[in-house]
C-alpha cells in the first residue's frame, strides 16, 4: 500500500511539472498560478474519470474461464 501512495504522489508531482513546463507558466505571477491551478485540477479530474472508465470496463469483463457443462455434471 505504501508503494502505491508513493507512486501516486510521484505521478501527481510529475504531472504538475509537465503542466508548468509545457504551458510555460511562472507560478510567481497570479495569472499564471490561476491558469496552473485550473489546468492541474482539470487534469486530475480527467485522470479520475479515466481511471473510473477503465475500472468499470475491466470489472465488466469475464475473467474466469468458462466451465464445460459435461465436466461439471455428476455421474
Amino acid at each position: 500500500m505504501r508503494k502505491t501512495i508513493v507512486i501516486a504522489v510521484i505521478l501527481l508531482i510529475l504531472g504538475a511539472y509537465f503542466i508548468k513546463t509545457y504551458n510555460n507558466l511562472d507560478l510567481k505571477k497570479p495569472d499564471d498560478l490561476q491558469s496552473f491551478v485550473k489546468i492541474y485540477f482539470g487534469w486530475i479530474f480527467n485522470l479520475g474519470e479515466n481511471v473510473k472508465d477503465v475500472t468499470g470496463y475491466a470489472a465488466k469483463k469475464e475473467w474466469l474461464p468458462q466451465t464445460n457443462q459435461s465436466n461439471s455434471s455428476t455421474n
